[in-house]
C-alpha cells in the first residue's frame, strides 16, 4: 500500500472513531424546526441540518456543485466525484462548504461557511466507473452546532432491516422541470437492494460494477425519531 493510501485509510479510520465517540456532539440527527411548509416530486425544507452545500471556485466565483453531510464537528462526508479532476483530488483551496443554508442564491443568516484543511479520496476510487466513491472533507474550523447546524448518525444496523421500506433524499438537484433548485428539497424514495439497482439498468456500466465490485459498501443515515 502506498502511503497516501495508508493515510487515507487512517484519516477514514480516525473520523469513524471520532463519530463512534461523538465527544463533543451533544446529539445528532435531530430534525431541525420546519421553517417552510415543508429533484422530482420534492418540496423546500430546511429541516435537514446536517446537510451541506459543496462549492467549487471556478474564475474567482463560487459555484454550487454537489451535497455532503455532516459527520463530525470538523468532516464532511460527500462524493470522491465532487472533490476530483479526472481521480485526483482537486486543491483545497478549490473548495468551499456552507452548512445551515436553505437557498442557494441568497445570504442565509443561518449559515456557516468554511475553507477546506484536507481532502482525502478513498484511495481505491475508480473516476470512470465510480467504484469507492467516497470522500471526506477536514474543514479548517469546528463547525458550531445550533438548530440548522448538526451532525449526522451512522447507521448501525442491517441494511435489510431498511430495504422495501422508504427513505428521504435532500439536495438542490434537478427537479421535473429540468432546473435546479436553489431552495433544499426533500422526496421520498423507496430502498432498494443493490442487485435490484443492477438488474434495472442491464447496461456496459452496470455489469462493469457488478464484475469489478459485486459487494459494494453502503453507508446509511438515520435520524433520531
Amino acid at each position: 500500500m502506498k502511503s497516501s493510501q495508508l493515510l487515507t485509510t487512517i484519516v477514514f479510520l480516525s473520523v469513524l472513531i471520532e463519530m463512534e465517540l461523538q465527544k463533543e456532539i451533544p446529539a445528532c440527527g435531530l430534525l431541525g424546526p420546519n421553517v417552510l411548509p415543508t429533484m422530482i416530486n420534492s418540496y423546500p425544507t430546511h429541516r435537514w441540518a446536517w446537510h451541506a452545500a459543496i462549492y467549487h471556485i471556478i474564475d474567482g466565483e463560487k459555484k454550487y456543485y454537489c451535497g455532503g453531510t455532516v459527520i463530525t464537528s470538523g468532516s464532511i462526508l460527500t462524493a470522491a466525484h465532487c472533490v476530483s479532476k479526472s481521480g485526483y483530488p482537486m486543491k483545497e483551496t478549490q473548495i468551499i462548504v456552507s452548512l445551515g443554508r436553505l437557498t442557494l442564491s441568497a445570504n442565509d443568516s443561518h449559515a456557516q461557511e468554511f475553507e477546506v484543511k484536507k481532502i482525502f479520496v478513498h484511495p481505491d476510487f475508480i473516476y470512470y466507473t465510480l467504484i469507492n466513491d467516497i470522500a471526506i472533507l477536514r474543514l479548517s474550523k469546528r463547525i458550531k452546532f445550533n438548530n440548522y447546524v448538526q451532525p449526522v448518525c451512522l447507521w448501525k444496523s442491517n441494511m435489510s432491516e431498511v430495504i422495501g421500506k422508504f427513505g428521504t433524499v435532500i439536495g438542490w438537484g434537478e427537479t421535473e422541470t429540468d432546473k435546479q433548485s436553489i431552495e433544499l428539497r426533500q422526496a421520498s424514495l423507496p430502498v432498494l437492494p443493490w442487485t435490484t439497482c443492477l438488474e434495472n439498468k442491464a447496461s456496459e456500466q452496470s455489469e462493469r460494477l457488478l464484475r469489478l465490485s459485486p459487494v459494494q459498501p453502503v453507508i446509511l443515515f438515520r435520524q433520531q425519531p
